[in-house]
């Protein structure tokens, strides 16, 4: 079993902390003095022996639930083929409205066809479609002709282009393994305005293919 986030698995260090707790707990119970004892008949007995035991299983349970929280961020996984530790292409298809000119999302599906064709032979591919959405739309894989064929079943969107969306998901789908980004695009430059969190992850290298429009880039600047 791997892990692609180990960096979280230090968390377990955090399992120590119920302990201390248990182990240095003491209870301040003030003494109340009784001037007769016929008020405590009938009163249940609790057994120490009991006691002790439902605090370990209460202490065994934090524990348990602790570490169970420490290894779903960890992310486990078992690579019974040996593909996982593999580095992975990404290619990223913008689909977003500036996309819909006539030809140009044919020309971009011809880029991405050839960017999953051209991908370094020991990678493992996957494909991303986005606009301010990013789907993932092939797993990474060694398949590269269904990886080729699923840009046919992209089309362009009424969505607006963020760039910062398609690489966080290529980042979740690379985790710590060494990838490559293909992003194929018209460059909106308001792409890079909004959307995204991370920023230069440093074992993605990014690659960006331009889809030449034809006639000049035009907005609706108002009506």
């Amino acid at each position: 079993m791997s892990f692609l986030f180990p960096v979280f698995l230090l968390g377990t260090l955090a399992a120590a902390i119920p302990i201390v707790l248990h182990l240095f707990r003491r209870d301040n119970a003030r003494r109340v003095a009784f001037s007769d004892i016929r008020f405590l008949i009938g009163a249940p007995v609790v057994h120490a022996q009991r006691r002790r035991l439902r605090e370990l299983l209460l202490l065994a349970l934090r524990l348990v639930a602790l570490l169970m929280l420490v290894f779903a961020f960890a992310r486990p996984y078992f690579d019974a083929n040996g593909t996982l530790e593999l580095p992975v292409t990404v290619v990223a298809l913008d689909r977003s409205f500036s996309m819909s000119g006539r030809g140009v999302f044919d020309r971009a599906r011809g880029l991405a066809r050839a960017a999953v064709t051209n991908a370094p032979a020991d990678h493992l591919v996957g494909v991303i479609a986005f606009d301010d959405i990013a789907e993932v739309l092939f797993e990474p894989s060694r398949d590269r002709v269904a990886a080729a064929e699923t840009m046919a079943l992209i089309r362009p969107e009424f969505g607006a282009t963020q760039y910062g969306i398609a690489v966080d998901a290529a980042v979740d789908l690379v985790g710590s393994r060494e990838g490559k980004l293909v992003v194929i695009t018209d460059l909106q430059r308001s792409g890079w305005d909004i959307g995204g969190s991370r920023a230069g992850p440093t074992n993605l290298a990014v690659e960006v293919h331009d889809v030449d429009s034809v006639g000049n880039n035009l907005a609706v600047l108002s009506v």
